[in-house]
């Protein structure tokens, strides 16, 4: 008997019936809720790639992730339409849905289901998106064209999102943000920071983490404050909020001075003890400037900073190293000459 002929022999399928308007709330929440579930259990199981699991193992993990990814994509536009189905949509406020209107992102993803889903938000907010496929491509785009942000997934052919954001902090003469994307559990976000990384998001992610992390790097407005601090300090260059964290105006007022009083000698020391071959005193200076910077908010050099010191640790002369010092005089010079002119002018 064919297929056809048993087809013939079935009952005529009985339509669907829509669900009456007064049900439609509940069942979008149910679904709301098996998206959350979803996520949850995708957590879990990559929490689990640390454990000693197979190779076999953990292949299926990442394919449970990348299904669920695409499963919770799904369930979030059958949630939006059955939504829409209870009544007329209201009218949208431009700028409270396109929250990403004008800006350059440069998305780095070789994962072609993540990639699809973070083209969607992006450009669904309004944000301009350059696409590479592998950590060799974000690098020669990132060097070709300005973005305001760059976000960069862990595992890539060619070069690894750890790699192609070091080369990228290395060679990058304005200190763009990265966002570093992965699917593994972050235990400590240390290793990040130190490849230039300026965070980290794990996968999966939903809309609101994702433009709201890509926010929180591009669109920082410093804590309201008075006296010599009050004014705002220029957008990526550095930042204040450490020191507004340990003490009061005064205090903040103090270190600043004493970062302008410091800084340009300690640097100054350092570039000289690299002519002249001291390695002890590069290592030494590197060594004690590195806090004061990082506590300015300056993360365009955290890299930097440890790579010099490993580098002066070593021992040896390089164009890496070289390239370094340039990047590290011209950056704290621009710091020192906005924390001058915003905050200590009489």
């Amino acid at each position: 008997m064919s297929i056809e002929s048993l087809n013939n022999d079935l009952p005529a399928r009985k339509p669907a019936k829509q669900p009456a308007a007064g049900q439609l709330p509940a069942i979008i929440d149910r679904i709301d809720a098996l998206g959350r579930m979803i996520s949850e259990i995708t957590n879990a199981a990559a929490s689990l790639e640390d454990t000693g699991l197979s190779t076999e193992q953990l292949s299926r993990l990442h394919k449970i992730n990348s299904a669920a990814e695409h499963l919770t994509v799904a369930l979030t536009n059958i949630a939006r339409d059955m939504g829409n189905m209870a009544g007329p949509a209201p009218v949208p406020d431009t700028k409270k849905t396109k929250k990403l209107i004008g800006k350059k992102i440069l998305l780095a993803e070789d994962d072609e289901i993540t990639r699809i889903i973070a083209l969607n938000i992006l450009q669904r907010n309004g944000a301009e998106v350059t696409v590479a496929i592998n950590g060799r491509e974000a690098t020669d785009m990132a060097a070709a064209h300005n973005h305001d942000i760059i976000l960069m997934d862990m595992q890539m052919p060619e070069l690894d999102g750890f790699e192609a954001s070091k080369l990228i902090r290395r060679h990058l003469p304005y200190p763009t943000p990265i966002v570093g994307i992965t699917a593994n559990t972050v235990k400590d976000t240390a290793p990040y920071l130190d490849a230039g990384m300026n965070d980290v998001l794990t996968k999966p992610y939903n809309e609101e983490k994702l433009t709201g992390i890509i926010l929180k790097w591009i669109d920082v407005q410093p804590a309201a404050a008075t006296g010599a601090v009050a004014a705002a300090q220029p957008s990526g260059l550095y930042t204040l909020d450490k020191l507004r964290e340990i003490g009061d105006q005064n205090f903040v007022t103090k270190m600043l001075q004493l970062f302008v009083a410091q800084i340009p000698a300690a640097v100054t020391k350092l570039c000289t003890a690299y002519t002249d071959g001291d390695f002890e005193t590069m290592r030494y200076t590197i060594h004690r400037i590195r806090p004061s910077l990082l506590n300015m908010g300056v993360e365009s050099l955290r890299y930097e900073l440890t790579a010099i010191e490993d580098l002066a640790e070593a021992g040896q002369r390089s164009a890496d190293l070289e390239t370094m010092l340039s990047k590290l005089e011209r950056i704290a010079g621009e710091v020192v000459t906005a924390v001058t002119e915003t905050h200590l002018k009489d």
